[in-house]
């Protein structure tokens, strides 16, 4: 046990007196990347489209929510210098984007029916919904760095870098919601009048929170300029790789809901609910039976979900992968250059 003891002492030594005759240098920079967002940008153009493709005399919507392809990021990086061109360090990132839009959509159809001998059968549909939704990305990504430095002159370095480690993520989602449903049937004629009447609203809130982590890899060239004798302005353009499969959490749903129906909405009936519940986020291909198209979609769900209008169904996918360019300052303690 003592020579164990002995051992690690002389190595400790060791390791604080090569440190001491080499270098150590802090980077903070800041920047961003335009990323791919795989499902996720894909289910926010897919609503987009199917609004677009449903535009009627009878339906019209608005939808201003935009997909995230813009991803700042700061970071910070410790370097160990074992030779004048080669270094390892590791380096923290904290990445965050939100996006944010209002959804509106309102189908209204009358419909005029003759009745013999001279009564009509009128038909009215009325249905609203509205909501301002937003979704909010965050990966916060570790890795080990390697760098070759490539002098060009006295002042100016051209330094190539390859990092790998693992990128920790969480997807939120939330909206605020209102649902309205009129509809109405009445029957006119010689001694006839009748009508049903069938109302329904909702208004409330419901929130998705995921998280997921994988493999994060990138690559990086990077320009150092010299500023004084410890300190220099770094220019990087770098590339990243970072697919996320398995996206877990809970969703939340709260809500409050009015019904009328029957003849000349004689019942009616309200309550209020909120659910918690476990899950998945699932990448879903919608065929909708009003366009006759396919959709994606991201559905949040505990088991994978199946319905006759769901062409392909898989667990969501949403990577980080992209180009991006960042600036700061690094800062060298021990020896001087």
């Amino acid at each position: 046990m003592r020579k164990k003891i002995f051992l690690f002492a002389v190595g400790l030594c060791g390791l604080v007196e090569m440190s001491a005759a080499k270098e150590l240098a802090f980077k903070l920079s800041a920047g961003g990347s335009w990323i791919d967002g795989g499902d996720l940008n894909a289910t926010i153009a897919g609503w987009r489209r199917y609004f677009q493709d449903r535009q009627s005399p009878y339906f019209s919507a608005t939808y201003t929510l935009e997909e995230m392809h813009a991803f700042p990021e700061i970071r910070a990086e410790l370097n160990y210098c074992l030779s004048s061109r080669w270094s390892v360090g590791i380096e923290a990132l904290w990445q965050m984007q939100r996006t944010k839009g209002d959804i509106r959509a309102q189908l209204k159809k009358d419909e005029t029916t003759p009745l013999s001998p001279s009564g009509t059968i009128s038909i009215s549909r009325q249905e609203t919904s509205s909501k301002k939704a937003s979704f909010t990305l965050e990966s916060i990504p570790v890795m080990i760095t390697v760098e070759y430095s490539l002098p060009v002159n006295g002042k100016f370095w051209v330094d190539f870098g390859v990092s790998g480690g693992m990128a920790w993520s969480k997807l939120n989602y939330g909206e605020d919601y209102e649902y309205d449903f009129h509809y109405t049937r009445e029957e006119l004629g010689p001694g006839v009048s009748f009508q049903y009447v069938e109302r329904f609203r909702s208004a409330g809130g419901y929130a998705e929170k995921t998280r997921s982590r994988g493999p994060c890899f990138s690559a990086s060239l990077a320009f150092r300029f010299k500023l004084r004798s410890s300190l220099f302005f770094v220019a990087e353009l770098f590339g990243r790789w970072v697919d996320l499969k398995s996206w877990q959490g809970e969703k939340t749903d709260s809500f409050e809901w009015r019904q009328i129906w029957g003849p000349w909405g004689a019942f009616s009936e309200r309550g209020e609910s909120e659910e918690t519940s476990p899950g998945r986020l699932w990448r879903v291909d919608v065929r909708s039976e009003e366009t006759g198209r396919a959709y994606p979609r991201l559905v949040f769900s505990e088991e994978k979900p199946t319905s006759s209008s769901y062409l392909s169904v898989r667990p969501a996918r949403i990577n980080l992968s992209g180009l991006g360019l960042r600036m700061g300052f690094s800062y060298r303690f021990g020896q001087r250059i």
